[in-house]
């Protein structure tokens, strides 16, 4: 995907913004409040439509072509909580390929003072750059995904299959004569194939091709009066006989099979059980709560976050690559994710986040990372990372720095287990148990309900199961397929010093040294895959202080003494990404993709069968702060038959099925094999 340009813009003598990339108005000179109100919200009858809808279990869906100033976004917040209707829940989905700067923005939004309640919340997270989907829960009631990009590019990437999710359109993209490629066929094609029965569309445009596209795809077309000056504007429905599914032709990706495609049914009821509560386990839960379910986390423990996400500080940094593949956007999205989550959480409870951004000096054995420092404008935006010189680098960690750095302004550190903490004190009460001192040995589907088992009793069951139980996911039946690791990790604690203390931002070069906490840096960390073994080890303290003191121009500055150390057990796949999503019955999975067996390019147009209504999230490793939290509402998203906030190719590269793809085409595995055997990535 192309990096995205800002939207060229110019201000007119009566404070209206103009495109110069399109040499046309981002909205009516006779009142953009008015013209958008006139258009959008009462042309497609939202009021009425809206107080139709009380206590409805799904969200009303918007989506927008041209999201431009974000105006008719505002109005609709602004009329839902007007409308105060119980249980109504927005999602509104807009395309913009030229996406306002945040001081153009600001200035646009200064014009509308009756909107600074919702316009304030919305700028705090909004971001102007970075190609690609970024979703923003701005309150419990109302989501935002803004996808940056060329809209035909981005249906394709959120709508593989075509399902009938959409329940209203607005088109407000510049004129059709002036942006062709926003308003053609295709776009009107998919556009269709989105929408629900009884879906709406309006927008200010009366073009004859317009109107020639949409009636062609099946749209019902009328005429309504225009605003101000403007005679005529367009609203559209879309109608089908009761007896036509609300669904399209599906469009297959990956060497057009079908794998990637879940056949999950709707749960019996809301609930949910999540095994783990560490990071993962614990983003699941809020995620889940915050979309209706009651959710019941159990783990072994005494208390949640006992392991690696119990260490006393953590950094949110992504996994950063010199290429531009599905991986690398994934980390890059759940970094900004993240960043935008621990801002509002940390309005609510402390988690010590500090927001400062991290400074990453290159190890000479790390030649991607090497390469990203000479040339970081080929892979990330330029908010995201820059490279420092040593003295810049020096200047914002405030110790002397030993090397030129990359530096991520996004990156930060908190304390994982008081996140933990917050992300369940989120959770109404009645909507949250939590069962502490029960080790998971099995699970049995039972008339729908997956029993949750610890020797020889049934702890709890429900519709729901996520496995969120780190390495132990291997453990049991379903998920024993799956190539995943325990890894051992050793923090180290060091008291800071007159020196030490001056430390302003998390420093990585092999190992990492965050700011002094309470007076104390924690320093880590050590790494031993395939031991689970957590007895404290001096050796590994002192390979953490002398692999930091390569990052500082001076031994001298630092002098630490390990006063103290924690080592738990991570988790790793063995492709190092993180596994999220639905669990694929493996057998069953690999009869039907065996022809990928003899030709890795075989069509296959049916998909394999899924557990019904059991999920995984685990893997995330030494990320998991920047990967968890966008992996948790996508997961949730998916479970809930929600628009996902990720694109289909990257949801599909984190599922646990693609061990078993992989698997076919490498011929490691067969059909008719009783036990299944380890997935090793190749």
């Amino acid at each position: 995907m192309s990096e995205i340009q800002n939207a060229e813009i110019e201000w007119l003598d009566d404070g209206t913004p103009f495109s110069r990339q399109f040499n046309d108005i981002y909205f009516s000179s006779q009142g953009g409040l008015a013209e958008s109100a006139h258009v959008f919200i009462n042309g497609n009858n939202l009021t009425t439509r809206w107080q139709e809808r009380r206590n409805s279990t799904t969200s009303f869906f918007i989506a927008e072509l041209g999201f431009g100033t974000g105006l008719n976004f505002l109005l609709c917040w602004q009329l839902l909580e007007k409308l105060s209707i119980e249980n109504l829940q927005l999602h509104y989905l807009a395309f913009e390929k030229h996406p306002l700067s945040m001081e153009d923005l600001r200035k646009a939004h200064a014009l509308w003072p009756e909107l600074e309640k919702y316009s304030s919340q919305f700028l705090e997270m909004a971001i102007d750059h970075t190609a690609g989907l970024h979703r923003l829960c701005l309150s419990p009631e109302v989501t935002l995904d803004l996808y940056y990009g060329d809209a035909l590019e981005g249906m394709s990437e959120l709508f593989p299959d075509c399902a009938a999710t959409v329940d209203c359109w607005f088109m407000d993209g510049f004129a059709p004569a002036k942006n062709p490629d926003l308003w053609n066929e295709s776009i009107a094609r998919r556009m269709w194939h989105q929408s629900r029965h009884g879906t709406t569309v309006s927008t200010y445009s009366v073009a004859g091709q317009l109107r020639r596209n949409l009636q062609d795809v099946g749209f019902r077309l009328d005429r309504a009066p225009g605003f101000g000056s403007k005679r005529d504007m367009l609203l559209a429905r879309k109608e089908l006989p009761a007896n036509v599914p609300e669904t399209g032709t599906p469009v297959l990706t990956e060497h057009s099979t079908s794998w990637h495609r879940t056949n999950s049914r709707e749960p019996s009821r809301n609930e949910a059980v999540v095994i783990g509560a560490g990071l993962a386990g614990c983003s699941t839960a809020y995620n889940l709560a915050r979309k209706g379910w009651q959710v019941t986390l159990v783990d072994s423990a005494a208390d949640i976050a006992t392991g690696a996400s119990g260490n006393r500080q953590g950094v949110l940094q992504p996994r950063l690559s010199a290429e531009r593949s599905t991986q690398s956007r994934f980390y890059l999205h759940a970094l900004l994710y993240a960043h935008r989550q621990f801002n509002q959480l940390q309005r609510i409870r402390d988690l010590g986040w500090h927001s400062g951004g991290i400074i990453r000096i290159p190890e000479n054995d790390r030649p991607g990372l090497r390469k990203l420092l000479l040339n970081p404008e080929d892979y990330y935006n330029h908010n995201v990372l820059t490279a420092l010189t040593a003295q810049q680098a020096s200047e914002e960690a405030g110790l002397t720095l030993s090397a030129d750095a990359l530096y991520l302004p996004h990156g930060g550190w908190l304390r994982p287990a008081e996140l933990c903490r917050t992300y369940l004190e989120c959770i109404t009460p009645a909507n949250l148990q939590l069962i502490n001192h029960e080790e998971v040995t099995e699970l049995r589907r039972i008339n729908n309900q997956w029993q949750i088992i610890s020797g020889d009793r049934v702890i709890i069951e429900a519709p729901v199961a996520v496995l969120s139980n780190s390495y132990l996911v291997k453990s049991l039946s379903q998920t024993s397929f799956l190539p995943v690791v325990p890894v051992r990790g050793q923090l180290t604690q060091a008291s800071c010093n007159a020196n030490s203390c001056n430390l302003s931002k998390v420093v990585i070069t092999g190992k990492y040294i965050c700011p002094a906490d309470n007076g104390s840096h924690s320093i880590g960390a050590s790494y031993q895959s395939k031991t689970t073994d957590t007895r404290i080890s001096a050796e590994e303290d002192r390979d953490n202080l002398q692999g930091i003191q390569g990052a500082f121009a001076s031994p001298e500055q630092l002098k630490l003494t390990a006063d103290g150390s924690r080592s738990s057990v991570r988790c790793n796949a063995l492709d190092y990404f993180p596994i999220v999503g639905a669990v694929p019955d493996y057998h069953d999975f690999i009869k039907v993709f065996a022809p990928l067996q003899r030709n890795a390019d075989a069509t296959i147009d049916q998909t394999g069968n899924y557990h019904p209504g059991l999920y995984v999230n685990s893997a995330h490793g030494s990320y998991g702060l920047a990967s968890c939290p966008l992996s948790a509402e996508y997961l949730a998203s998916l479970i809930s038959g929600q628009c996902l906030p990720l694109p289909a190719a990257m949801a599909a590269s984190l599922s646990p099925t693609r061990f078993i793809i992989r698997a076919l085409k490498k011929q490691q595995v067969k059909f008719g094999e009783q036990e299944p055997r380890d997935l090793l990535p190749q």
